[in-house]
C-alpha cells in the first residue's frame, strides 16, 4: 500500500527523496514513490504426505518502513542532493529500501521425543532489520554515487560447531563473503511417521561498500550524456538442499535458491545544447 508522506512545504515543490525529505526542485522534472507492504509474514511451506511434520522453509516478514525511489533534477546549490549544482543543473536518482526479518532454511518445530540439530535456534540464515540506500547523480554539482547498508544483522548456523555464528561486520563489508555452511540433520515423529530431514545450505553476502562507477567523458553533459551507477552485488543469495527420508524410505529432495537482490541507482543526464 501507499506509504505515508511528510506535508508539503511552503515551497511548492512535492518531489520527496529517498529518505523522505522534501527536495528543492520547484518547477524541475521529478518522479517519485514509495510503498510499504502491509499485513503477514509471506512463508513458504512445505507439505510432507501420510501425516509427516510440516514445516516453513522460508519466510519474510512485513516490512517495517516504506521502499522509496526518485529522480528529479536540481537546478540550484544548497540542497543534500547536487549540493553545488549549477549551469546546467545535475539529475540525482535515489532508492533505499527497508526489509522484515528473513528466516531461511527452517526445520519442523522439535517436539518431546524428536531430535532437533544441537544449538538448533529455528533457521538455517536470518537476516534482521535490513536497510539499505543508494544514490548516483550526474551533472555539475553532482555527488560521487554511493550505497550504504544502514541497518540489518545476519546470523546463520554452523553445523560444525553445532553454534548460531553472527556476521558482524554484514553493514560494512568491503568484499562479498561466502560460506558453505555444511549439513545438519533432525529426526520428527508424528504420530507414526517418523521424518528424518538433512539440511545443506551455502550463501554469498554481497559487499556493503562496491566501487561506484562514473563515466563523463563532457563535463558539461552537452556533447555526451554523463553516465553514473552505484549497483551493488546482491545483498544475500543462498542454496538450501533437502534430503527427507520418511520411515526410512527416501521421500523428496529438492533445493530451494534465495535472491535478496539489492537495492542500487544508476542515472544518465544529457544536458539540453543550449543550456
Amino acid at each position: 500500500m501507499p506509504a505515508a508522506f511528510p506535508q508539503m512545504p511552503q515551497t511548492g515543490s512535492s518531489c520527496i527523496d529517498a529518505a523522505g525529505s522534501f527536495l528543492a526542485v520547484l518547477n524541475q522534472p521529478c518522479s517519485w514513490g514509495a510503498v510499504q507492504a502491509t499485513g503477514s509474514s509471506s512463508v513458504l511451506s512445505l507439505a510432507l504426505p501420510s501425516g509427516a511434520p510440516n514445516f516453513n522453509l522460508a519466510s519474510i516478514g512485513t516490512a517495517p518502513g516504506p521502499t522509496r525511489s526518485v529522480v528529479a533534477r536540481v537546478g540550484t546549490a544548497g540542497g543534500s542532493a547536487c549540493p553545488t549544482a549549477s549551469g546546467v543543473g545535475c539529475l540525482t536518482a535515489q532508492a533505499t529500501r527497508t526489509l522484515g526479518t528473513v528466516p531461511l532454511g527452517g526445520l519442523p518445530t522439535a517436539k518431546s521425543g524428536d531430535v532437533p540439530p544441537a544449538g538448533w535456534t529455528g533457521s538455517l540464515i536470518t537476516v534482521s532489520g535490513l536497510q539499505e540506500s543508494a544514490y548516483s547523480e550526474v551533472g555539475q554539482g553532482a555527488r560521487s554515487p554511493s550505497f550504504t547498508r544502514t541497518g540489518g544483522a545476519l546470523t546463520y548456523y554452523d553445523a560444525a560447531t553445532g553454534t548460531v555464528k553472527t556476521l558482524t561486520n554484514f553493514k560494512t563489508l568491503t568484499s562479498n563473503f561466502s560460506a558453505n555452511l555444511g549439513t545438519t540433520t533432525g529426526t520428527y515423529t508424528l504420530g507414526s511417521q517418523t521424518a528424518v530431514v538433512s539440511l545443506s545450505g551455502s550463501m554469498v553476502i554481497g559487499a556493503a561498500a562496491p566501487l561506484p562507477n562514473v563515466a563523463n567523458a563532457d563535463a558539461a553533459c552537452k556533447l555526451s550524456a554523463c553516465l553514473s551507477s552505484a549497483t551493488p552485488a546482491s545483498t544475500l543469495t543462498a542454496t538450501l538442499v533437502y534430503s527427507i527420508t520418511l520411515n526410512g524410505v527416501p521421500t523428496t529432495h529438492f533445493a530451494v535458491t534465495v535472491d535478496l537482490g539489492a537495492v542500487l541507482a544508476r542515472s544518465s543526464y544529457k544536458a539540453a545544447f543550449d543550456a
